[in-house]
């Protein structure tokens, strides 16, 4: 019998830090007051679902909290003699010590019991996964068998171009493009025909904007206006409100679809597919700061329809 679906893997979820979010009474911070007058810019943006980041106790919300984000998940067992890190860069005083204070003996029946007690309250959890390159590894903890977690942050796009040993040494730009999309990859064949689910993001609160980190920051961040953008066309916020559209629209295609990159060594731009049942897309970006000539691969058989860009002249040819 198919598992039934869940709630969390459809949905659209916005985050928000209270105290700096919406300011109902004038105090400076934000309450929670203000984020109710915001609930309709929020839901006609697309989104069905708040991850509301620190979370207390409030007779408003008591009865809405239908999960949890689990900060550094896999840190909870430490090997019980306490090894020394391996010395991996001699130079430097403090080795990196990620394989002792990750993924710890106990780590799995430690989760086994909180998920025993999320489980009654039909609660979704999300972990950040640090270190844990493996994928069989990362499977133990997102696998339904497994009664664990139901999704984590997997941290591969967020190591582009960290020092191995000081993500603080990082320079910008020090990697290339088929460097992060085949850290995107990674994630997206956890999933692929398994009983597991994991989540797809870009920014994250210790790195940079994602922006600054991949592409070309020519849009200040202060610089953006939300009630300006809800009045333009071609806007970042429209933007999402376009796509979003898309993803439920194809919803299971774009939620369960199979994921296939093209061309994975070009420089310039990223290719990829999504595949499920009889339906397709494909999502090319540029990520040079010119002009490039999109070439249909030869394996895309018939016609393609335009059905979002990010430019006003974008066309198929």
């Amino acid at each position: 019998m198919p598992e039934p679906k869940k709630w969390w893997k459809d949905a659209v979820v916005y985050q928000i830090y209270p105290a700096g979010f919406k300011d109902s009474d004038g105090d400076g911070h934000g309450d929670i007051k203000g984020i109710i007058s915001k609930l309709d810019y929020i839901k006609n943006i697309g989104v069905d679902t708040l991850w509301i980041c620190p979370m207390y106790d409030s007779p408003q919300l008591r009865k809405g909290i239908d999960g949890f984000r689990i900060d550094a998940v896999n840190m909870y067992s430490k090997p019980p003699n306490f090894p020394d890190a391996p010395i991996l860069d001699k130079p430097k005083e403090y080795q990196w010590p990620g394989n002792y204070y990750c993924n710890g003996p106990r780590i799995h029946e430690l989760l086994r019991e909180m998920n025993f007690i999320f489980k009654k309250y039909n609660a979704m959890t999300v972990g950040e996964l640090p270190g844990t390159p493996d994928p069989a590894m990362i499977h133990k903890y997102i696998s339904s068998a497994e009664h664990q977690l139901d999704m984590v942050f997997q941290f591969d796009l967020m190591y582009v171009g960290f020092d191995k040993t000081n993500k603080f040494g990082t320079r910008p730009h020090n990697f290339t493009l088929p460097t992060v999309k085949r850290a995107i990859k990674a994630p997206q064949h956890l999933t692929a025909d398994s009983d597991a689910w994991t989540t797809s993001f870009t920014e994250h609160h210790d790195s940079s904007r994602s922006i600054s980190r991949f592409a070309s920051d020519a849009m200040g961040w202060l610089g953006v206006n939300a009630a300006k953008q809800d009045r333009d066309e071609w806007s970042v916020l429209e933007m999402w409100r376009r796509m979003l559209t898309l993803r439920r629209k194809y919803r299971e295609l774009f939620m369960r679809g199979h994921f296939k990159i093209y061309d994975e060594e070009n420089l310039d731009s990223f290719m990829f597919e999504k595949a499920h049942g009889d339906q397709k897309a494909l999502v090319v970006f540029n990520f040079s700061n010119r002009e490039v000539k999109f070439l249909k691969p030869k394996v895309v058989d018939g016609s393609l329809e335009l059905l979002v860009a990010s430019m006003v002249d974008t066309k198929i040819v």
